[in-house]
C-alpha cells in the first residue's frame, strides 16, 4: 500500500511538473535592424517590404514571405514560404492562409508604372485603400486587425484617372 501511495505521489509530481512546464509561454520580440539584416543575409532574401509589429516583423521578398521574431536567447524564430512564377504577375500572399495582413508583390511593369491606388478587399468584405508610390511590394493590414483568409482577398489597382487596370478577381480566379 505504501508503495502504491509513493508511486501515485511520484506520478502526480511528474504530471504537475510537466503541466507547469507546458504552460510556459515562449517570449518573443521584434528583431532589431541589425538582426533583420543578419536574417536577410543568412537566408539570402532581398527584402522588398518590411513591416514591424509589437512582437514580430513581416518580410516580403521577391518570391517569399516571412514572419520573423527573436526569442529570449536572441535566436531567430520564423515561418515562411517561397514560390516561383513568371515575371508578369502580381502575387497576393501571406505566411499562413488565416492572417491579419496580406502581402502584395507587383512584378508587372505596366501596373508598377500606371498604378496610383490599390483597393484590397478582404474575405469578410472589409476593404482598405492604399496609395501606391510605384513600389513593388506592400504589406496591408486588415482594417480591424481580424484574421482573414488571405487567398480570398481581392486586389484592385487603379490608374490616375480612377480606371481599374488590374483585379486579382478577374486576372487570377
Amino acid at each position: 500500500m505504501i508503495t502504491k501511495i509513493i508511486l501515485f505521489l511520484l506520478g502526480l509530481v511528474i504530471l504537475t511538473g510537466c503541466a507547469a512546464h507546458g504552460n510556459q509561454q515562449i517570449h518573443v520580440r521584434t528583431p532589431t535592424e541589425q538582426e533583420l539584416e543578419r536574417f536577410l543575409s543568412t537566408e539570402g532574401v532581398k527584402a522588398l517590404a518590411v513591416k514591424k509589429y509589437k512582437d514580430h516583423a513581416i518580410i516580403l521578398g521577391d518570391s517569399s514571405v516571412y514572419t520573423l521574431s527573436m526569442t529570449a536567447d536572441n535566436e531567430f524564430q520564423y515561418i515562411g514560404s517561397s514560390w516561383s512564377g513568371g515575371p508578369d504577375r502580381i502575387d497576393v500572399t501571406a505566411v499562413t492562409q488565416e492572417t491579419p495582413f496580406i502581402g502584395i508583390i507587383i512584378h508587372r511593369n505596366d501596373v508598377l508604372e500606371q498604378g496610383n491606388k490599390m483597393k484590397i478587399t478582404f474575405a469578410d468584405g472589409k476593404s482598405v485603400e492604399e496609395i501606391m508610390h510605384h513600389e513593388k511590394a506592400y504589406i496591408v493590414d486588415h482594417p480591424l486587425g481580424k484574421r482573414t483568409n488571405s487567398s480570398k482577398a481581392i486586389v484592385e489597382v487603379f490608374n490616375d484617372e480612377g480606371e481599374m487596370i488590374y483585379s486579382s478577381d478577374i486576372n487570377n480566379h
